[in-house]
């Protein structure tokens, strides 16, 4: 059975920023035994971290305190090379270019004090580097192989003298595409962790499936579709080429996420589709209600078929619960009769968080497409990884 990264939800805590040692490990990896043994918010004893790792998004921070890879390890995920990991609340949406520095060292200071030798690599992915984030992290261009297979170019934020001397700071870029117009921002480097590990596995002859690992080493042209759910849904074509490097063809951007909480909290169907964030939280999706979407959605799609969830709720008393289902298959389904056809890749990968990732499995094996698993944050930072290996390895 194929290993899913997964990382367990992290508590809350007042104050703004949350910490806690990571534990959990994927099929056939051993941690070492002292990991959780370390006070939160700290690396375990003379585990000073070799460089930080920050996933930062929109609306939360995630960072992680690394050591780095060594030369026998090569069959490690990335997250086995985790000391640490710290979430703040401060996602890049809510602060201005020049509040990030303190948000970031608010969270990992407390690595630093067994720091040794300074200043530490932080290597950073997601909103900081967009327009009117940390700094602009420049686009670079889709169809330029060389970002998967080479150091794409890293920008440097303006630092304070005080924090220069702690930290040193690199932004990825993230992708754009011109024809149609479209861009990425923060997903390339997942992508990029999921090629890494897809390369790992290959050379370790312990791949995650027989088919992805074929399109590592074949020597035809493969093609892979990678679903990357949320408020943004992004669909990438890749293609494995016979000269055996990946190429991205296309990507396209659906704003299934954003949609549904537009028109389930501010549009006429709030009254039929209103639940409380504990109801949301605790109630699984209906398959039923859910695949009645995807149908729906195949038949007539999704702006003939919105309406009907006013009128299901009030001539047929419909809950919310299930009502929530059926739009969230319409929603689904519609990416779907647009991505899916005859000519379907061999092997489609979904990464994100798994509540959403499972959604998307359901409505492809409702079109007799089967998709493996990864997990975001699992990827992010194996994408991460591979950026800061490929600079330590060229300095």
């Amino acid at each position: 059975q194929a290993a899913k990264d997964r990382f367990p939800p992290l508590p809350k805590q007042e104050g703004g920023v949350i910490v806690r040692i990571l534990l959990e490990t994927e099929c056939k990896m051993t941690l070492p035994q002292n990991l959780g043994k370390a006070p939160a918010g700290e690396a375990p004893a003379g585990k000073a971290p070799d460089w930080i790792a920050v996933d930062w998004g929109t609306s939360r921070l995630r960072a992680y305190a690394m050591r780095q890879r060594r030369a026998h390890e090569g069959g490690l995920a990335a997250k086995e090379l985790c000391l640490a990991a710290a979430e703040s609340e401060f996602g890049a949406g809510k602060l201005k270019p020049d509040e990030f520095e303190a948000k970031l060292l608010e969270v990992i200071t407390p690595w630093l004090a067994a720091v040794t030798t300074t200043p530490v690599p932080v290597y950073i992915c997601g909103m900081a580097g967009a327009r009117g984030g940390w700094v602009e992290a420049a686009y670079g261009d889709s169809d330029d192989d060389r970002f998967f297979g080479t150091q794409p170019p890293l920008a440097h934020p303006p630092l304070t003298p005080q924090a220069a001397l702690k930290i040193a700071v690199a932004i990825v870029p993230g992708l754009k595409q011109q024809n149609p117009p479209d861009v990425m921002r923060g997903e390339e480097t997942q992508i990029l962790g999921w090629l890494a590990r897809l390369s790992e596995d290959a050379n370790q002859g312990d791949a995650v499936s027989d088919a992805v690992s074929d399109a590592a080493s074949a020597a035809v042209a493969k093609k892979i579709k990678i679903i990357l759910p949320g408020t943004h849904s992004k669909w990438v074509s890749l293609t494995h080429t016979s000269a055996g490097k990946w190429h991205l063809d296309k990507f396209t951007t659906y704003m299934t996420g954003e949609i549904f909480s537009l028109l389930s909290e501010h549009s006429l169907l709030q009254r039929s589709l209103s639940m409380d964030d504990a109801a949301k939280t605790n109630q699984a999706v209906d398959q039923s209600w859910f695949h009645r979407g995807l149908d729906q959605a195949a038949r007539s799609g999704v702006m003939a078929s919105l309406f009907g969830i006013r009128a299901e709720s009030l001539l047929n008393n419909v809950p919310p619960h299930d009502l929530r289902a059926y739009l969230s298959g319409l929603l689904i389904g519609a990416e779907l009769a647009a991505e899916i056809s005859a000519d379907a890749p061999t092997q489609i990968i979904v990464i994100g968080a798994e509540n959403l990732a499972k959604n998307y499995q359901m409505a492809l094996a409702a079109h007799h497409c089967q998709a493996q698993f990864y997990d975001g944050a699992a990827m992010a930072l194996a994408g991460l990884e591979k950026l800061f290996a490929a600079a330590a390895a060229h300095p």
